[in-house]
């Protein structure tokens, strides 16, 4: 987009992805400054924080459809039993993750480790895919198997492109 105001053209494409810049134009000569933040390129959030969960299984979405890289910061505690993490993924085009019908398991092929799991006690691990990601939803499952609903876990992520 150009602003005849400052003689400046606005945005390019580069490899698909939206990067922001700056070309301004004084005295004829032009000059490109990129226009960009880590705000502009990541996402991080807390998919969960859970305290004494009831024994279930949860499932938490990451819509990877325009992010390319995951990394997954686990910390996982139980006074007895079990808590348990896999990751699965799909290349199904749904709206949202709950909205996904083909789910497979990921963990192996993606962290050569079949899950992440606390056994009476405490487990913490962080799970990198740092190669571009080939699915459109990965799906964190926690399955918690205390006994007396003593499962903890957190779960930190960062998408970025």
């Amino acid at each position: 987009m150009r602003d005849p105001e400052k003689n400046i053209i606005q945005g390019v494409t580069s490899g698909g992805v939206a990067v922001p810049v700056t070309v301004e134009v004084t005295d004829g000569v032009a000059g490109l400054t990129v226009v960009s933040t880590d705000e502009d390129k990541t996402n991080q959030t807390v998919l969960a924080d859970v305290t004494n969960g009831p024994d279930a299984t949860y499932n938490y979405y990451l819509d990877m459809r325009t992010y390319h890289y995951c990394s997954l910061h686990l910390v996982l505690n139980c006074a007895a039993g079990t808590v348990t993490v896999t990751m699965d993924g799909t290349a199904e085009d749904a709206a949202t993750g709950a909205a996904v019908t083909d789910w497979h398991d990921v963990t192996t092929s993606l962290f050569g480790v079949a899950n992440l799991q606390a056994a009476a006690g405490a487990a913490a691990d962080i799970w990198c895919i740092d190669t571009p990601c080939p699915f459109t939803w990965l799906r964190v499952q926690v399955v918690a198997n205390t006994g007396a609903g003593t499962g903890d876990w957190t779960l930190h992520q960062k998408r970025s492109f």
